[in-house]
């Protein structure tokens, strides 16, 4: 799973970074991306043991859909402020799930 999250994040981030300015349908597939991505996430910390050993991961994976709320929420701004794409970026570099 983290390997599948940190390829669609570097797809992303390559997609806000290009020359081109993304189109909405581009923007509305990586929103539909984030929002599956944070839900499993979510699901994953549900479902993980409450054991001292899994503090780490757990931590990790809360951070995850913390940044990812964060994005989606710039996503959702970005049509109309092309300046929060370096913000977007950042919190997509922030990220190590």
């Amino acid at each position: 799973m983290n390997t599948y999250i940190m390829n669609e994040l570097k797809r992303i981030k390559m997609m806000l970074l290009s020359n081109e300015q993304p189109s909405f349908e581009a923007i509305d597939s990586a929103i539909g991306e984030l929002e599956m991505m944070k839900m499993e996430i979510e699901q994953h910390i549900t479902n993980m043991p409450q054991k001292e050993e899994y503090k780490n991961i757990r931590c990790s994976a809360e951070n995850t859909v913390q940044k990812l709320s964060e994005i989606l929420e710039l996503l959702d701004e970005l049509p109309e402020n092309k300046a929060l794409v370096h913000d977007i970026v950042e919190l997509i570099e922030n990220i190590a799930y």
